[in-house]
């Protein structure tokens, strides 16, 4: 098969995955969530500590991904309860795109500084920063003590010390 009849077959695909999911990313498409759900009560989680590892862009579905990825923050930090959850974010290869758009992205900054006044940590690794040849500046608030040598030894150390590895994004 040739090359452009395999992209052929593979668009319809892939617009198919990128509207599906966007759908999601967006919020709700039902709107009918049953009242006895609404009102359902739970006993409280244990303290917890959970490293999300991001490596992956955005991709099709643009800026949507990462409010997704936020909104999972801030539903486990909801869940748990703020000073209850200790989260970190690492933010390795093309995740710190993240950091990137939210320089222009009034929402994603707001839902970031958001989740950082409750205590999450953004987590961004050195090598990602010189292997895209970035100046820490042009990220969205990140400080010197955001940045971490490695991100993936970063996840291992954390991991190490007892934080749950979750990959929310893959």
């Amino acid at each position: 098969m040739t090359r452009s009849k395999r992209l052929l077959w593979t668009l319809p695909i892939l617009a198919a995955t990128a509207l599906g999911s966007w759908r999601y990313a967006i919020g709700s498409t039902h709107g009918h969530t049953p009242e006895a759900v609404k009102a359902m009560t739970f006993a409280p989680y244990a303290t917890q500590k959970a490293l999300y590892h991001v490596t992956e862009g955005s991709g099709l579905i643009g800026h949507g991904r990462y409010r997704n990825l936020l909104q999972i923050a801030r539903n486990h930090l909801q869940a748990v309860g703020v000073g209850r959850l200790d989260l970190r974010i690492v933010l390795q290869g093309d995740g710190i795109e993240l950091l990137e758009l939210a320089r222009s992205d009034k929402d994603l900054a707001a839902r970031i500084d958001a989740l950082k006044r409750d205590g999450v940590r953004f987590l961004i690794c050195r090598n990602t920063i010189m292997g895209h040849d970035l100046d820490p500046a042009d990220l969205y608030g990140v400080a010197p003590a955001d940045i971490v040598p490695a991100g993936i030894a970063e996840a291992a150390s954390l991991a190490q010390q007892g934080y749950v590895y979750l990959k929310p994004l893959g």
